[in-house]
């Protein structure tokens, strides 16, 4: 006999003393009912563990079609709007990984490359060219809130906080030296006569070097263009019957007939008629530009029919200051003897500076006329006008 079979009538032996039982139990037992016998070929009783096994895949196939089935009918449903937004919200950050890592492995790839190929040392042009290259990241400084007197700038990334600035008002400078020297009497000369110098030369007038031999007679250095423009600037429309044009041009054909500086000529007659704006006792309609005869504010002195014969009356009238030569043509001035007689026994004056006080009252009256020749000369002016043939005729 093997070893099966051995073990196979153990077993037969066995189960039949089971199955009678009572022989050779105990008294006490007696009363108890005798175990139930197992069968090895049973189908009915305990599962075995493959059997276990095979219940539990069983079991979870089925769990995994249930849940299908639930996902499908929830599927076949709408989605409601904050659904969609929170899948489509899924889907942008589930593609933003995506990228992040493809930048990531781009970026380590040419680490890598470095580390197992190793290059030349690099250059200062390339370090420079990669530093420019870097991304820049802004600047943010958050200053916290600001006080209500504070000033906040904002603008992209950068804020700026500072306190709020305050200008001094200052007054007026002209009304500050005279309330300074309101109470004070300048007494000694040599002072004086440098106040005068700083007020007549330094700081409000323009003059030459020797404006103070400055001579009425003589060339002019000026253009007509540029005493157009002078007299433009200040008023383009004149209310007398001639343009800028035909008053400068009258004063150059008469001054210069005459042998007299032309444009200082017309820059007394534009001192004395305000850019002829006149706005005085003096009227457009009396074509009176160098106030003759107005010896007073009532008075309103002479009148001329045109505007040559105006400025024929006023270069008459300096002649009778200047020389003792009679005009070229017939005097119209009505005070030329008048004046030509006392300088005849007084002397002529042959020089701007000497009109101070004379031609009419007041000061710097010949500084205030060169101030505005020196205007007249910087002016850089080109024009089509035919000044050789005249603007009048």
């Amino acid at each position: 006999m093997n070893k099966k079979q051995k073990r196979l009538a153990l077993g037969l032996v066995l189960a039949g003393l089971l199955g009678t039982g009572t022989a050779w139990a105990s008294p006490l037992e007696q009363g108890v009912k005798p175990a139930e016998t197992v069968l090895l070929d049973e189908t009915d009783g305990p599962l075995s563990h493959v059997q276990k096994k095979k219940q539990d895949k069983k079991e979870k196939v089925q769990r995994k079609e249930e849940v299908r089935k639930t996902e499908e009918e929830q599927e076949k449903k709408p989605l409601s709007f904050r659904e969609r937004i929170r899948e489509h919200r899924k889907e942008e950050d589930k593609k933003d990984r995506k990228q992040k890592k493809a930048r990531d492995l781009q970026e380590k790839k040419p680490a890598r490359e470095e580390k197992t190929h190793p290059a030349e040392p690099p250059q200062k042009e390339k370090s420079r060219d990669r530093e420019n290259e870097r991304p820049r990241t802004p600047v943010i400084r958050d200053l916290g809130p600001a006080d209500q007197d504070s000033l906040v700038i904002r603008k992209g990334m950068i804020a700026v906080v500072g306190e709020r600035l305050t200008l001094p008002q200052w007054p007026d400078p002209d009304k500050l030296l005279k309330l300074e020297n309101q109470d004070r009497v300048i007494t000694d000369p040599s002072l004086q006569i440098i106040i005068n110098h700083l007020t007549t030369r330094a700081k409000i007038w323009e003059l030459p070097d020797n404006y103070q031999e400055v001579t009425i007679a003589g060339p002019g250095e000026a253009t007509r263009d540029q005493a157009v423009v002078l007299l433009r600037r200040y008023n383009p429309k004149l209310p007398i019957k001639a343009t800028p044009e035909q008053i400068v041009d009258l004063y150059y054909q008469e001054a210069s007939r005459e042998g007299l500086r032309w444009d200082i000529v017309f820059c007394q007659a534009l001192l004395e008629t305000g850019f002829f704006r006149f706005g005085g006792t003096v009227v457009p309609a009396q074509n009176n530009f160098c106030g003759l005869g107005t010896t007073s504010a009532t008075v309103q002195g002479a009148w001329f029919p045109t505007p040559r014969d105006g400025v024929r009356a006023h270069v008459q009238h300096l002649m009778a200051y200047t020389t003792d030569r009679l005009p070229a043509t017939p005097v119209i001035d009505p005070r030329y003897y008048l004046v030509y007689k006392g300088k005849v026994q007084n002397g002529f004056y042959t020089r701007w500076s000497q009109l101070n006080g004379k031609w009419a009252t007041g000061s710097y009256y010949a500084e205030k006329i060169l101030n505005l020749h020196e205007q007249m000369k910087k002016i850089i002016a080109i024009s089509g006008n035919d000044w050789d043939g005249g603007v009048l005729k």
